[in-house]
């Protein structure tokens, strides 16, 4: 709007003083907006990336306390930052390295969590879905699904 403002005042010929006043109002807010972008995208940063970064450390499977079935735990918080990071490339936005780096694999992450999701859907449906009278023929086969899966726990 204010290249609007400027061209009409170009075509009178002068500069009247209305328009002076507009153009330090949008200064102002100009510099304001820009101030508060700045604060939020620091604010970001430094809450954001680091809680990643800290997420990423964590396991990847999770045994539920209650019920025993496992839980693929790729936290809400990862899948936001890669999100976020992925905006702010398509809106030429400044990305912290950290973050960046992160991005770069979302695609591992991707591919690890819907394999992640798939193990953990046909493990819990065996548990969900077995007699009491098939227990004790499959307690063994269990015992090894377990075990290989105990790294990840």
């Amino acid at each position: 709007p204010i290249g609007k403002l400027q061209f009409y005042n170009l075509a009178l010929r002068g500069t009247p003083e209305e328009f002076r006043e507009v153009k330090k109002q949008h200064a102002t807010l100009d510099a304001l907006l820009a101030n508060y972008e700045q604060q939020r995208y620091s604010e970001w940063e430094s809450s954001s990336v680091e809680v990643a970064i800290e997420k990423l450390k964590m396991r990847l499977l999770r045994r539920q306390e209650k019920s025993g079935l496992l839980k693929v735990n790729f936290d809400p918080a990862l899948v936001r930052l890669l999100r976020e990071v992925r905006f702010f490339l398509i809106f030429d936005i400044e990305v912290p390295d950290a973050a960046l780096k992160m991005f770069e694999r979302v695609g591992t992450y991707r591919g690890w969590t819907n394999q992640l999701n798939h193990i953990v859907s046909m493990y819990n449906a065996v548990l969900t879905e077995l007699l009491p009278v098939e227990e004790p023929l499959l307690e063994d086969r269990i015992a090894k699904m377990d075990q290989a899966l105990s790294p990840g726990l």
